[in-house]
């Protein structure tokens, strides 16, 4: 994908993002596509903010079922790291950009991720 053409999120791309953040295999691609919203507007983020959300909430959900523990302070196998780093560039992205997110998100839902 071309850097100046913004990502987006339509409902075909959501569905096939959630495929692969729920696959060991293709969820750091997965992430990886979540990440280029890094250089998004704010409006990208009001615009797409619940399905960004979603989706880190779903990736959240595979690395527990492969049992990642999701503590920076816990040592993970070899095999997983990749995927937690991962995982934990979102949320540092989230973090980072969490006053473009839609207001009605709010700090409740935003801490229960971050």
């Amino acid at each position: 994908m071309n850097n100046d053409i913004p990502p987006t999120l339509d409902r075909r791309r959501a569905l096939e993002l959630t495929e692969r953040l729920c696959s060991q295999k293709h969820f750091r691609d997965g992430i990886n596509d979540l990440l280029k919203f890094s250089h998004s507007e704010d409006s990208e983020f009001q615009r797409y903010g619940r399905k960004i959300i979603a989706l880190t909430e779903v990736a959240r959900s595979t690395l527990t079922r492969v049992g990642v523990k999701l503590h920076l302070f816990i040592v993970c196998s070899q095999t997983f790291l990749p995927l937690k780093s991962a995982y934990f560039k979102m949320l540092i992205l989230i973090r980072r950009r969490k006053h473009a997110f839609p207001s009605e998100l709010g700090g409740k839902n935003l801490s229960v991720i971050c």
